[in-house]
């Protein structure tokens, strides 16, 4: 065997040493998703298709019989935003660098039809609520965009709980959202 002709990736995680065998192209499949060695880089790729966020149907206020007296004024019932009908897809690269874990490259590409009104934020956000604003990127379609993440981010991302919400106008908690999974 000649090992000049022979790529390796070594992967060491939580303590356990792994040695497998690249492809022609660098590439080697695992549970992390793919991961293409490039020296001290290992590139992660992630994709997702958006949904949109269906909202609460808002509780009726309870009536109650007027006091006596004048009539009040009527209040103005809130118009109901309709539901979305927007759609798009994302795809993520990581270039996780191993050397230095806080100085990591990701890649974003992310492509939105059919908003309802202007893009307001675009975010990506642990799935469940339980962290902060992850990273907030440019609104609308973006084609990489490059934004340089931390160990954190980076972790919420390769753990396949980040979603990327795209908020609007219409839908200010977000009309659509789009989790991420890896390739």
């Amino acid at each position: 065997m000649n090992s000049k002709n022979n790529k390796f990736l070594i992967l060491i995680i939580a303590g356990t040493c792994t040695v497998s065998a690249c492809n022609s192209s660098g590439t080697v499949n695992t549970g992390l998703g793919s991961i293409t060695a490039e020296g001290s880089i290992k590139i992660l790729k992630f994709k997702g298709d958006f949904t949109p966020i269906v909202e609460p149907t808002p509780t009726p206020a309870p009536t109650t019989s007027p006091p006596p007296g004048p009539t009040p004024m009527p209040t103005a019932t809130p118009t109901p935003v309709p539901p979305s009908n927007a759609t798009g897809n994302v795809n993520v690269e990581i270039k996780e660098n191993i050397t230095n874990i806080n100085n990591n490259t990701t890649i974003f590409n992310i492509n939105v039809q059919n908003i309802s009104s202007e893009i307001t934020q675009t975010t990506v956000e642990a799935e469940d609520g339980s962290s902060p604003t992850v990273i907030v990127l440019p609104n609308g379609t973006i084609n990489n965009h490059t934004v340089n993440l931390n160990k954190e981010q980076v972790n919420l991302i390769k753990s396949e709980k980040a979603i990327i919400k795209v908020k609007t106008k219409n839908h200010p908690n977000g009309e659509i959202k789009c989790k991420l999974n890896k390739q």
